[in-house]
């Protein structure tokens, strides 16, 4: 099971934005999250490991960015989630 959806949340800190996928997804030995700001990209990579949950860091405050994010397993990566918008702390 891979992830569907991503929980963008607004940052403690200026210019951040908290990114959450499902932490109960078996199987996952990584998760990458990508965001761009539109939704046609270009997309850049701002986390890769093996935590459900990061910081993305150094945005513009108030800025719009578009996230999202797949989780690789021993079968490969998953499908791209649904992207989220948020407007950047």
């Amino acid at each position: 099971m891979f992830p569907q959806e991503i929980a963008v949340t607004s940052g403690d800190l200026n210019g951040t934005l908290d990114l959450a996928c499902d932490a109960n997804c078996r199987g996952v030995q990584t998760y990458i999250a990508e965001q761009a700001a539109s939704p046609d990209g270009p997309w850049a990579q701002c986390y890769i490991g093996n935590a459900s949950s990061c910081t993305d860091t150094g945005l513009v405050s108030g800025t719009q960015y578009w996230h999202r994010a797949r989780a690789i397993g021993a079968a490969g990566p998953s499908a791209w989630s649904d992207t989220t918008i948020k407007r950047a702390t």
